[in-house]
């Protein structure tokens, strides 16, 4: 379960139609603001970084390239895997408004990781694969950063979506996830259920259009024992609580000033 879902995450640029890589290359295309063409250029950087995390975790965890090479094979062939990249696909078009491509972004970083973030946080409570586990906590503060980028540059936005389509998005997002959770989840082993899977989705998907100044949809509750890995909330007014000095990253709250 651990092996196939680092397999698909070292993967999901390469071989899944570069679905991360196309959607942040889009977006840097479009923005022409120097301070938002600056931050893009680091996602980039940043996401190249945590494929190579993925990449090693993977050759660690598997050295045959034998082995590697059949289990490349059946990730790639699983049915809800096509899907999700089928879709990613299918929602793009050359004429993209910025705003849609933001609510994508959005999507692919919090929505569409959904099924490791479940899986990290059973591991971190049970302390199975601490070292990996603090890796992806980086991995996952980076995506979040880069989520909240996407949502501050959508709510300063005067032209978006009208909100039943944006609810489409999340709709279809977490169906998708949720088929690929079953998928490549072990239910028995995690001690979970099918509906508890659904609603932490559901669960997401609606601190995300709070985010994004839109009501919830789906009114679902956090659904798991242990404690949430990450929250998904974004706050421009929100003070930053103190850096602590062992925090490389720093601070990871987003605003914009008078001259953005």
């Amino acid at each position: 379960m651990i092996i196939e879902l680092v397999c698909y995450y070292s993967l999901k640029d390469i071989h899944l139609y570069e679905a991360q890589a196309i959607t942040t290359s889009k977006l840097l295309d479009t923005i022409q603001i120097p301070e938002g063409r600056a931050f893009y250029g680091f996602q980039m950087c940043m996401e190249n970084i945590h494929n190579e995390v993925f990449a090693s975790a993977f050759d660690t965890y598997i050295p045959n390239i034998e082995d590697k090479q059949k289990l490349h094979n059946k990730i790639i062939k699983i049915d809800s895997v096509c899907k999700k990249q089928e879709w990613l696909k299918s929602v793009y078009s050359t004429d993209m408004p910025y705003f849609k491509q933001l609510i994508i972004q959005y999507i692919i970083k919090i929505i569409f990781n959904g099924s490791l973030n479940i899986l990290i946080s059973y591991c971190k409570q049970n302390a199975i694969i601490p070292n990996f586990c603090s890796a992806y906590e980086k991995i996952y503060r980076d995506e979040h950063l880069q989520g909240d980028f996407a949502v501050m540059c959508a709510n300063n936005l005067n032209n978006k979506l009208k909100n039943e389509n944006v609810l489409d998005y999340f709709r279809e997002a977490v169906d998708l996830e949720y088929q690929f959770c079953l998928d490549v989840l072990d239910l028995d082993l995690l001690e979970i259920k099918q509906e508890q899977i659904k609603q932490f989705l559901q669960y997401l998907a609606d601190q995300m259009l709070v985010n994004l100044k839109m009501s919830k949809h789906f009114n679902a509750k956090y659904p798991f024992t242990w404690p949430e890995f990450v929250k998904v909330i974004v706050d421009e007014t929100e003070k930053a609580e103190p850096v602590k000095s062992e925090d490389l990253y720093g601070k990871k709250d987003i605003t914009f000033d008078e001259d953005f």
